[in-house]
Order: C-alpha cells, then structure tokens, then sequence
C-alpha cells in the first residue's frame, strides 16, 4: 500500500507540474501575439507615438489662427497641405493661397497623411462649426 501511495503521490506532482507548464507557455504565447502586433505596427511605418489608422484615435482640435500659423511655420516643401479641400499651392509660404478663406474664430480638425515610412506627406485642415467629426478628403 506504501509503494503504491508514493506512486500516486509522483503522478499527481508530474501532472501538476504538466498543467503549470501548459498555463506558462500558453501565457507566453499571448506575450509573444502582443510583441508580434506591435513590430508589425513599427514595421508599416507608425511610430509608437502615433495611433494606427485602424484604431480609433482622438481627434485633433485647432482654430483658424493656428491654422494659419502652422501653414506659415511649416518649411518643408514635401507636405502636402488642404484647407476645407482647396490644396495650398506650392509649399507653404509662398504666394497664391487666399488665407481670407479661413476663418480664425472657427475650429478645425487636424488628420495627418504618413507614408510607409513615416514620413509626414500632407495635412489636412477641415472646418467645422461645432467638435463632431468632420471627414477629410
């Protein structure tokens, strides 16, 4: 009767030890999904800083002045800018864009435009008269 206690005494330790095996690796395996998710969202060019494009994100709030202001501020040829859908022309600052169209006391939301690398393409501005969401062309 002894011999046979300890024999079930040992098979019920290798199964314990079994099922905290399973309850590890199955706890990794979720660590190694969310590491996974994550490079591949590092890998289509989102920064960590940046929400991904699938993902509801909040959305960015300016008025008209600091509409203007980032239009004029901004020195890279390479971005793309659109108030309410009219697309400034050449790079920012230079003549050609009728600024008397944006209405300093009005908000307007804010969407970025990023290529696969990262790298910012276009912004851009819509109007609207109250904080719903407004869509950007």
């Amino acid at each position: 009767m002894n011999q046979h206690a300890e024999s079930m005494i040992s098979v019920s330790i290798a199964f314990i030890l079994f099922i905290s095996a399973c309850i590890f690796a199955l706890s990794l395996t979720g660590e190694l999904n969310r590491a996974v998710n994550g490079a591949g969202l590092a890998a289509q060019g989102q920064l960590r800083s940046v929400q991904p494009v699938l993902e509801a994100s909040h959305e960015d709030w300016v008025s008209g002045s600091q509409v203007v202001f980032s239009m004029m501020g901004l020195n890279d040829p390479g971005v793309r800018i659109s108030v309410d859908g009219a697309i400034v022309p050449g790079g920012p600052g230079e003549d050609g864009f009728d600024f008397s169209m944006i209405e300093t006391g009005a908000l307007y939301s804010v969407a970025y435009e990023w290529d696969g690398s990262g790298v910012l393409t276009g912004i851009h501005f819509a109007k609207s008269e109250n904080r719903e969401k407004t869509s950007h062309e």
